[in-house]
């Protein structure tokens, strides 16, 4: 797999559960999955990028390939004409999807990761019942809540390949998807809706990050 070295970050985000979230794991109560929410985060990106009509009509993540061979021969051509290595490599995987770029994809690892997920304080995990077949239109359909949800707040750690993303699209994001998105499954429900805080620097209220900055990465908007 194919990384770029740019800024390494490792930021800690407080994420409180003003609904339920439900990541799909119903046997493993003590965890939420890392894998559910770095797909919520790649979704709501995506979102984003369809309605600004800034994602391929073609695009398909299961698709997408960085060819090896390739990306390297491109890295020495564009070295020369770029400010430095970590550009003449960003340059050199243009032809991938910006959600692949940044989420990874075949040959490339994302730029975007979990490292831990820590519970805060009261946080706990609830069970409910399986709710009784209800009759409608002459039949009997059921219907029932998750066996297993999340309620209160976590930690998340995230490492974050370089400052640029973390600014131009993580913040951004994470903004989107606290005032339109959720995270997890279940969203039918209501399930999901969360609010991020940014813990260490002076990063401020996440609600300043209300722009996505994509310019630097081929993007018209």
């Amino acid at each position: 797999m194919q990384t770029i070295g740019g800024e390494d970050m490792i930021v800690k985000t407080i994420v409180s559960a003003v609904t339920p979230v439900y990541t799909g794991d119903a046997f493993n109560i003590n965890a939420i999955k890392s894998q559910t929410i770095m797909g919520s985060l790649r979704f709501w990106f995506e979102v984003f990028l369809k309605a600004i009509g800034q994602l391929p009509k073609n695009y398909n993540f299961n698709t997408e390939n960085l060819n090896t061979s390739k990306y390297n021969d491109k890295v020495l051509m564009n070295v020369s004409k770029a400010n430095s290595l970590y550009e003449a490599k960003v340059k050199s995987y243009e032809e991938i999807a910006l959600p692949s770029r940044i989420f990874g994809c075949t040959g490339l690892n994302s730029k975007i990761a979990i490292k831990n997920i820590v519970h805060i304080g009261a946080s706990y995990y609830l069970s409910l019942r399986r709710i009784s077949p209800i009759k409608v239109g002459g039949s009997k359909r059921g219907w029932h809540f998750p066996p297993v949800y999340f309620f209160g707040d976590f930690t998340i750690e995230f490492f974050i390949e370089d400052e640029s993303i973390f600014k131009d699209i993580f913040c951004p994001l994470l903004n989107f998807i606290e005032e339109y998105g959720y995270l997890g499954g279940k969203n039918n429900l209501g399930f999901g809706r969360v609010k991020f805080v940014l813990e260490g620097k002076d990063y401020g209220d996440i609600k300043k990050y209300n722009v996505f900055k994509l310019a630097r990465y081929g993007c018209s908007f």
